[in-house]
C-alpha cells in the first residue's frame, strides 16, 4: 500500500471515529449532574440513618423513664393514710435527722439516689428529687414502701422494711422531709430537655428537606 493510499483511507475513517468517540462520552455537565446527584443520594442516606438514630435514642429514653416511674399498687390497708404531718416544720426537722442517720447511704442527700453505696445496689434507688413521680406517689404509699421496704415483688431492692425499727411518727417525719427534696425542682425537667433536643432535630431536619428542594430545581433547569 503506498502513502498515499494510507491517508486516503485514514481520511475516509477519520470522521467516523470521532463521531463514535463523541457519542460515547457523556457531555460535562451531565458527568456533573450525575456526581451532584451521587453526593445527594449519600447525603440523604446519612440524613436517613442520624433519623433513625435520633428516634432510637428517643424510644430507649422514654422506655427507661417509664421504668423509672413504674410502681406496684399499695396494699388497701395503707391506700387511704394520710400524712398528719405534712409542711410542719418540726416533723421536717425531725424527719432531715432520721434521714440522715438511716437512708442517705443509699438515696443521697438530696434524695437522687446517689448515696454512697447507690452503684453497689440493683436496682439502683429512685430519685426522690423528682417532681413527677413524687406528685404520683400518695401519702399511703410511702408509708407502705417506708414500712415494708423493697425486699418484695416487683420491687426485690435492698431497702429495708423501717416499721420494726421507726414509730409510725417517725416513719410521717422522714416522709415530710422528703417531700421537700422536689419542691423546688422543674416537673419533669429530662423531658423538657428532651423537647429541645427534638425541636432542633426538626429544625435541621427541615433544613436538609430545604437543600434537597434546590438540588431538584437545579436538576430542572438542567434538563430544560
Amino acid at each position: 500500500m503506498s502513502v498515499k493510499q494510507f491517508f486516503i483511507i485514514l481520511s475516509l475513517l477519520l470522521p467516523a471515529m470521532l463521531a463514535v468517540a463523541c457519542n460515547s462520552s457523556p457531555p460535562l455537565a451531565q458527568t456533573n449532574n450525575e456526581v451532584a446527584a451521587g453526593e445527594h443520594n449519600t447525603e440523604a442516606s446519612d440524613h436517613q440513618e442520624e433519623t433513625g438514630d435520633h428516634h432510637a435514642d428517643e424510644t430507649d429514653e422514654h422506655h427507661a423513664e417509664g421504668m423509672d416511674h413504674e410502681h406496684a399498687e399499695a396494699p388497701a390497708n395503707y391506700q387511704d393514710m394520710s400524712n398528719p404531718l405534712a409542711g410542719n416544720a418540726e416533723a421536717i426537722a425531725a424527719g432531715q435527722k432520721i434521714y440522715e442517720a438511716n437512708c442517705v447511704t443509699c438515696h443521697g442527700p438530696q434524695g437522687e439516689g446517689d448515696g454512697l453505696a447507690a452503684a453497689a445496689l440493683d436496682p439502683q434507688p429512685a430519685s426522690l428529687a423528682d417532681k413527677a413521680m413524687m406528685q404520683d406517689l400518695s401519702d399511703g404509699y410511702l408509708f407502705w414502701r417506708v414500712s415494708e421496704g423493697g425486699a418484695m415483688p416487683p420491687f426485690n431492692s435492698a431497702m429495708l422494711a423501717w416499721k420494726g425499727t421507726l414509730s409510725e411518727e417517725e416513719i410521717w417525719q422522714v416522709i415530710s422531709y422528703v417531700r421537700t427534696f422536689s419542691e423546688d425542682q422543674p416537673e419533669i425537667q429530662e423531658d423538657t430537655e428532651h423537647h429541645e433536643d427534638e425541636a432542633e432535630h426538626h429544625e435541621d431536619e427541615a433544613e436538609h428537606q430545604e437543600d434537597e428542594a434546590e438540588h431538584h430545581e437545579d436538576g430542572v433547569e438542567h434538563h430544560e
